[in-house]
């Protein structure tokens, strides 16, 4: 893709990962996208299939990790 598109992206992992810091988890964050077929397209034209941050405190799970999370809202 571009910059911009990776920029987006990256932000609202970040934003995910400020997510799991206020509940007090390992602040990460995952953002999983189906890219559209024109590399310059804008970044609001990608479809969102999952976005999660960790909560494996939360669900008291140890696999409740933001990349487990997005992976299985995709």
């Amino acid at each position: 893709m571009n910059a911009k598109f990776d920029a987006y992206f990256m932000a609202m992992a970040l934003r995910e990962a400020e997510k799991a810091a206020a509940d007090g988890e390992v602040p990460a964050g995952c953002v999983i996208v189906q890219a559209p077929a024109d590399p310059d397209a804008e970044p609001t034209m990608a479809r969102i299939l999952g976005r999660a941050h960790n909560q494996g405190e939360m669900l008291n799970d140890s696999s409740a990790h933001a990349e487990m999370l997005a992976l299985t809202q995709a």
